[in-house]
């Protein structure tokens, strides 16, 4: 069967796209000032010292400014950390390999914008879980079950369903040759 080619003159899409775009700027239009702590976050070996503890003490991140650089100097400078950076994600890196104590402002300052994407996703799940949940199950849903689903579809904790078919009641046999 042949490949039909279906022309479409884009001009009554050119307003709409145009809106989209300057909503989309006007929306997002504080990202921009904190782009030297976003690249500082995902690649702290990148970034320009000056530019970024600029950006950091005009945010009022709440460190010092000369504390900040010679903490980010240093920590550009360790090549254990440089390859540590290389082998694990981002969270990881800063969480769990970046020591606390010696790099101390550029961890506050990395941990605030962590932070906001991990819970805001949550919060969308959540948000998307409970609209799924409340549409299957509206005619039986109370309070108290819809924070139970909730619960079991947003955890990440596994149910040890060996210890809980222990624990459970057997049936009599009587019952069991009901139903």
């Amino acid at each position: 069967m042949p490949i039909r080619l279906i022309f479409i003159h884009p001009g009554p899409y050119c307003p709409y796209l145009t809106q989209l775009q300057e909503e989309f700027s006007s929306h997002f239009a504080g990202i921009k000032i904190l782009e030297p702590v976003l690249v500082l976050t995902e690649n702290p070996f990148v970034g320009d010292v000056q530019v970024t503890s600029d950006c950091v003490s005009t945010i009022k991140f709440k460190v010092e400014k000369a504390l900040f650089e010679d903490q980010l100097i240093d920590l550009q400078h360790n090549n254990i950390l440089k390859e540590r950076h290389r082998e694990e994600n981002i969270a990881a890196f800063w969480l769990t390999y970046v020591p606390k104590k010696l790099y101390a402002a550029l961890v506050v300052c990395t941990q605030k914008i962590l932070i906001c994407f991990g819970s805001t996703y949550v919060c969308e799940s959540s948000f998307s879980t409970m609209g799924a949940i409340k549409s299957k199950q509206r005619s039986h849903l109370t309070g108290r079950h819809l924070t139970d689903f909730l619960r079991a579809a947003t955890t990440e904790q596994q149910p040890d369903l060996k210890l809980l078919a222990k624990k459970c009641i057997p049936r009599s046999p009587i019952r069991q040759n009901m139903f």
